[in-house]
């Protein structure tokens, strides 16, 4: 080390670098040097799945980003019916699509958050957070279950929407529509544009 550099070592737990951690050399506040360590965290899950159902192994796929679940458990399932010869019905095909979109909705606002508290930005925080929640609920309407879906399953998906789904989607769809447009504001009035 050399007079005034400080080594630091940011992650792998750190929540904002996710599956990675970075060293960094740093003089004060300016990050002088930094080298990125990928697949840290890697969990032998392919080794896991040799001698598994396919179905075993959805929940074990899906644990790669536990905050955008149903893609991952999605290009398995696809990969499963591609051996097979198969293709999932139309219906199935459009609900995958659907839990997929929320996952992802989800997923940014929950990335959103954390880089903005990162940053020491409350606010932004708390907005993020609390606008989730909405697509959260949606998931779990259609799913079943909170976070990790295991929705779409070889041959389709795990089960119908509910009656009250396109309601609720709707709604939630409107009022995102609108909170887009109330952040937006929020941020030229501080940003001067």
């Amino acid at each position: 080390m050399t007079e005034g550099l400080v080594t630091l070592n940011w992650g792998p737990q750190h929540p904002v670098t996710g599956h990675f951690r970075m060293i960094m050399t740093i003089d004060g506040d300016i990050c002088v040097e930094a080298e990125p360590t990928i697949g840290y965290t890697h969990r032998g899950i392919e080794k896991l799945l040799e001698n598994r159902q396919f179905l075993v192994g959805i929940p074990m796929i899906e644990r790669f980003n536990m905050t955008d679940t149903a893609p991952m458990s999605l290009s398995y399932t696809k990969a499963v019916e591609s051996l097979m010869d198969f293709e999932a019905p139309p219906r199935a095909q459009y609900l995958r699509t659907v839990i997929s979109e929320i996952c992802r909705l989800s997923s940014h606002l929950y990335n959103l958050s954390l880089y903005t508290i990162a940053l020491g930005m409350y606010t932004p925080f708390m907005w993020a957070i609390g606008d989730r929640e909405h697509f959260l609920k949606l998931g779990e309407m259609l799913s079943g279950v909170r976070l990790a879906y295991n929705y779409s399953i070889p041959g389709g998906v795990y089960r119908d929407m509910p009656t009250d789904f396109p309601h609720q989607a709707t709604k939630t769809i409107k009022y995102f529509k609108n909170r887009l447009k109330e952040v937006s504001n929020s941020v030229k009035k501080v940003v001067h544009f």
